[in-house]
């Protein structure tokens, strides 16, 4: 019976590591993407480029903030 559990266990987890899809997020009808991996606020696809405001900063591809007063700003038009 044991053995039989163990067989039962290892198939389930074979099966469940091979169901694992990659999902392609469709981006072509993409209007506006910030990655911040340029050290930027800049839009890479189109040019609603952001303002850093208040000492807000990009660091390893991420905004940061670390007080109330800092944010990034978006043009008018989004």
């Amino acid at each position: 019976m044991k053995r039989v559990l163990v067989l039962v266990t290892l198939f389930v987890s074979v099966q469940v590591g091979l169901c694992r899809t990659y999902v392609d997020p469709n981006t072509s009808g993409l209007v506006h993407q910030y990655t911040f991996e340029d050290g930027t606020a800049n839009d890479s696809v189109g040019q609603a480029h952001g303002v850093l405001v208040g000492g807000a900063k990009v660091e390893n591809g991420a905004l940061v903030t670390t007080a109330q007063d800092q944010w990034m700003e978006m043009p008018g038009a989004i």
